[in-house]
Order: structure tokens, then C-alpha cells, then sequence
């Protein structure tokens, strides 16, 4: 639950929209635009335009905020592997081979953690893609996305670790191979990926859907608004016919008791002429 929704917004913008990357799928876009109701101006505006993660990113964004030690252990196993690529085209000496192996064991670790807290939420990220990404996260120089806040799948080309590189004069290099999973491991974490044209169709039609419902909400949001508005004026209505209605039989009771009164008037009057 986020902190905004019990005790009203708090300062710290930026953790709120860390909350809302940690929250299942199906919570995001509700918490998010609950979030922008509390704001204002272009934190508002920015708060809106915030995507809701497809299943890879979402399943590493996990992994960052709910599997720290796995996600570090990764992301340092592969600044150890480019350091040495670095090291081994400059034509110093290196270990890359096992540089290479401690990057691989700690991306099998990464991806079965992945997969694991995803399976918890009923989603199952292809294997490959969640590999290809991790590896790539990895792998890259710093800067690029926020940790923990991943929303569309990126996929390694096997060259992060040697971007901005200048190799030293007369040394040559193999393209460096993109690492492969076992097979077992593979299975425990999800099902074989779907073809690059298939998930690109899947994400398109995934985007377009999220279009679609994300409009529907504000539609349903605008008409559940003009509803109350609706629903206030009737009962302000209510609440001055019922003091209308109150005024009117206060009137009545006066005028019945002035009638009695009249009446009793009357009657002495005339047994006073008898």
C-alpha cells in the first residue's frame, strides 16, 4: 500500500514512484493515477505519463527491489567482466575467462530470482528476453535507466561491455558470445521465448490495449465525478426542501394553536351574551 493513500501525499516524490514500480501489475495503473490526483502542475503531468512495466522489465524491477543481494552480485560480476574486456583489448593482462564464468553464475542466480518473485504474481517472463536484459544491465557502461524502474524489454547485442572503447594498436578480438543458459535452467524459470516479430506484435497489441483501458479509466473516472457532482447538488436540494418542509409545519402548529385559541375566544364571548 502506498504511504500517499493512508497519510496524504508526502514530500519525496521520488520514492512514491518507487513504491508504484514495486506494486504487481495489475495495481500499477490505478496506485499511479491515484498518485497524480494528489499532485499538482508538471509533478502531476509526469506522475501521469508513467508506464506501466510489460512482464520482462517488470520481473527485473522485482528482482531490484525485492532480491537486492542477487541484483548487486550481478551487476558486479559484470563491471568485473568489463573491466577485464577493458583491460584485455588495451593489452593488459586479464582474466576473462574467469571473469566470464563469475558473470555467468550470477546471471543464472538473477534469472531464476527473477522468475521466481514473478511466479509469485502468476507471471511467467521469457526466459531468453529476461537473460538478454539482465545481461545487457549489466554488462552496459553506467548511466541509462533508474534501477527499479524498467518498463520496456531491452536486449543485449554482445558489445555493452566494450562501448567507448579504443583497442590498443595491433590487438584484435572475437565478437564476445552473449551468455546461454542451460537448458534446466531455463525450465524452472519460464517456458521458451516467442520469435522477435511475435513479441513485438505482443507488445504493440500490449500497448495499444493499455491505451485503450487507461482511457476508459479516465472516462470512468470523469463520469463518476460529474455523478457526484450530481449526487451533491440532489442532496443540497434534499437538505433545503427538508428545511422548507420543517419552516411549513412549524407554521401549521402555530396556526392550529391560533385557531384553538380563536376558537376558545369565541366560545367565551358568546356564553358571555347569554
Amino acid at each position: 500500500m502506498l504511504s500517499w493513500l493512508d497519510n496524504g501525499p508526502v514530500s519525496d516524490l521520488e520514492q512514491d514512484i518507487d513504491t508504484l514500480y514495486q506494486l504487481a501489475p495489475g495495481e500499477f495503473t490505478a496506485a499511479r493515477n491515484a498518485l497524480a490526483k494528489t499532485l499538482k502542475g508538471a509533478d502531476a503531468a509526469r506522475v501521469k505519463a508513467l508506464v506501466k512495466p510489460t512482464a520482462v522489465p517488470w520481473a527485473i524491477n522485482q528482482l531490484y527491489w525485492h532480491r537486492r543481494s542477487t541484483y548487486d552480485r550481478l551487476v558486479a560480476a559484470g563491471r568485473g567482466l568489463r573491466d577485464a574486456q577493458i583491460a584485455a583489448l588495451g593489452g593488459r593482462g586479464s582474466d576473462v575467462a574467469r571473469a566470464t564464468e563469475t558473470h555467468r553464475k550470477a546471471l543464472a542466480d538473477a534469472v531464476r530470482d527473477a522468475g521466481a518473485v514473478a511466479s509469485e504474481h502468476g507471471i511467467k517472463p521469457a526466459v531468453d528476453q529476461l537473460s538478454r536484459m539482465l545481461e545487457m544491465l549489466s554488462l552496459r557502461a553506467e548511466g541509462g535507466d533508474t534501477p527499479g524502474r524498467h518498463v520496456d524489454l531491452v536486449q543485449a547485442s554482445g558489445l555493452e561491455a566494450l562501448a567507448g572503447i579504443a583497442l590498443a594498436e595491433g590487438t584484435t578480438f572475437e565478437r564476445p558470445k552473449i551468455v546461454r543458459l542451460p537448458v534446466a535452467e531455463k525450465r524452472r524459470v519460464s517456458e521458451a521465448a516467442p520469435d522477435a516479430d511475435a513479441e513485438r506484435r505482443r507488445m504493440e497489441e500490449a500497448a495499444a490495449a493499455r491505451k485503450e483501458a487507461e482511457q476508459r479509466v479516465e472516462e470512468a473516472e470523469r463520469t463518476l465525478d460529474e455523478a457526484r457532482d450530481v449526487e451533491a447538488a440532489a442532496q443540497r436540494a434534499v437538505t433545503e426542501a427538508e428545511a422548507v418542509l420543517e419552516r411549513a409545519q412549524k407554521a401549521v402548529e402555530e396556526a392550529r394553536r391560533a385557531r384553538r385559541a380563536a376558537s376558545e375566544a369565541l366560545n367565551a364571548a358568546r356564553a358571555a351574551a347569554r
